[in-house]
């Protein structure tokens, strides 16, 4: 088959919708599929894009300048779905939503992919997905939680061969060297994702500050993001920013870090500013499971769909710092406890989440 993936990512970025796009493409070319993914140029630096994402060159990446057509969506989304009718595409999936409608004009079957509550999309856009939900074309639809599955059902009541629930995944463990930390005497703990409000860096310092014994590795963000935390917390010695990481480089230092935080707010920002915490499936959380490394998150609603307290993860009151310094010292102090919370995150991984598995799951359902 045939796929055209149409995307408003931009590729190379830090983003991790772009993550998102590539680790999908991969998976769904290994299930048999010639698959094309149609995105925007980004101004990062990548002279091998596979390689920075740490997949395989098995699909095509088929870029578009963001300033083509003086970098108006619109007209954008419609150039990818002509080139993917041009291209012989036999399925569009996407998470570019105009694009996606234009497929569907043209007669392209489409699976439409959202991360975003359809009650709180923009005028224009509520109209496009109106038109996509009663179109010939579509195929289904595709949420990445329950309470998104929710949103759609009740404003479209779409029946259930039409919409599913797929979380977010990850990459099965590979051969990226794992990071070599120089202060080994330190019980190393880990942090991988953006630096927005909302992502815990309080909760991080707090930590750094009441447990002496630890060294906390933050990796990722942007320039700008990790410049205004390290200054803010200059003064905290065992508090590390090694700054934006390649994708296919994170892996190493997961696998580092005998612990891996997910100090989610009540209130977590995405680009843009929206709060995401109700629906969101953040790709950090499957990531680490792929680690097999022990998770301590936040006890926010949305994590139950995947996290289980005290199984294959700690969990704790976002805003409670001492109840994080808690659960971090009895980690420190207890090997067994480590272990069987790695070890049950990582077989939930193995037998649910990974991308490989998400894609298999998507088309079997819509295909």
């Amino acid at each position: 088959m045939r796929i055209a993936y149409l995307s408003e990512s931009i590729i190379p970025s830090r983003f991790a919708n772009s993550v998102h796009v590539m680790k999908m493409c991969n998976a769904l070319a290994g299930l048999g599929a010639e698959v094309s993914l149609y995105a925007l140029r980004g101004n990062e630096s990548a002279p091998d894009l596979y390689k920075h994402y740490g997949v395989p060159d098995s699909f095509q990446i088929k870029l578009v300048s963001s300033r083509l057509l003086l970098g108006r969506p619109t007209p954008i989304a419609l150039l990818m779905a002509l080139r993917a009718k041009f291209d012989g595409a036999a399925l569009v999936y996407g998470r570019n939503l105009t694009a996606c409608f234009f497929a569907s004009l043209l007669g392209l079957p489409v699976i439409y992919e959202s991360h975003t509550p359809a009650s709180g999309l923009r005028k224009s856009k509520k109209m496009l997905l109106n038109k996509l939900v009663r179109s010939r074309q579509i195929k289904g639809f595709v949420v990445i939680s329950k309470p998104l599955f929710q949103d759609f059902k009740e404003i479209y009541n779409l029946p259930d061969e039409k919409l599913l629930v797929a979380h977010d995944g990850a990459d099965e463990p590979d051969n990226t060297p794992v990071k070599s930390f120089s202060n080994d005497d330190f019980f190393h703990i880990g942090y991988v994702g953006q630096l927005y409000p909302g992502r815990g860096m309080e909760i991080i310092e707090g930590l750094a500050r009441q447990c002496p014994y630890a060294c906390i590795h933050v990796v990722g963000g942007n320039n700008e993001d990790i410049e205004r935390w390290r200054n803010r917390y200059r003064d905290v010695g065992n508090l590390i920013f090694h700054g934006f990481v390649p994708p296919a480089e994170t892996a190493g230092f997961r696998a580092a870090c005998q612990v891996l935080l997910a100090p989610y707010q009540r209130k977590v920002t995405i680009a843009g500013g929206n709060n995401t915490v109700a629906w969101m499936s953040p790709l950090k959380i499957f990531e680490y499971m792929s680690a097999g490394r022990p998770i301590v998150c936040s006890d926010l609603p949305v994590l139950h769909e995947v996290m289980e307290d005290g199984r294959n993860c700690v969990m704790c009151p976002p805003e409670e710092v001492e109840s994080w310094r808690r659960a971090i010292d009895t980690l420190w102090r207890d090997l067994g406890m480590r272990e069987k919370l790695g070890q049950e995150a990582y077989r939930d991984f193995q037998k649910e989440y990974s991308w490989k598995i998400r894609a298999k799951k998507i088309l079997n359902y819509f295909v």
